[in-house]
């Protein structure tokens, strides 16, 4: 199966005082991690943010059609262009993604319209595989004023994968840099 990529940067980063996505943590800009991390895996990757500064990484920045709603805006804007039926999507500030993660969730990929970690702690919305088709429910959300991503999940669409063991051994897998004492962890 092939994927392409979509890479949520476009957030306000209010907490962090910058764009966070272009912030450097131990040596490389956190939007990076996600482009290694992704670039394994698919056939085309986009940048979803509302800074023209993320051009300089070479890819496609598609900024928000709707600003201000939260990722869902991202999806709802570069969803729409994947070529391929199922993107993975990532935020661009949990680096301590790895590509075990990457394959557990494709391992389960069959018919399902997104693909979301599941462990004790909750969901990871941010880290997904999503089927372009999740766009007719991202529109009709948005257009009813619901712009929380959790609540868009279907029992009969959604397939939740299993991160507990995972997780057992990756303690920081879905760690996410919201202010800079955070890139100290």
């Amino acid at each position: 199966m092939v994927f392409d990529g979509i890479i949520l940067a476009g957030g306000q980063s209010k907490r962090m005082g910058s764009d966070k996505g272009l912030i450097s943590y131990k040596g490389k800009q956190l939007v990076e991690y996600a482009i290694d991390l992704l670039t394994p895996f698919c056939e085309n990757i986009v940048i979803s943010a509302n800074n023209p500064q993320y051009s300089k990484f070479g890819l496609p920045v598609i900024a928000d059609d709707m600003r201000d709603i939260g990722p869902v805006g991202g999806l709802l804007a570069t969803l729409p262009k994947s070529q391929n039926r199922y993107s993975i999507v990532v935020s661009c500030d949990m680096p301590h993604l790895n590509s075990e993660a990457v394959n557990l969730l494709i391992e389960y990929v069959k018919d399902a319209t997104c693909y979301i970690p599941k462990h004790n702690r909750g969901i990871e919305p941010l880290f997904g595989i999503y089927h372009q088709n999740f766009i007719h429910t991202l529109s009709e959300t948005v257009n009813n004023g619901n712009y929380k991503l959790r609540a868009l999940f279907s029992p009969l669409d959604t397939f939740y994968v299993d991160f507990n063991i995972l997780l057992e051994t990756h303690l920081s897998l879905f760690l996410n840099f919201n202010k800079l004492s955070d890139l100290k962890r």
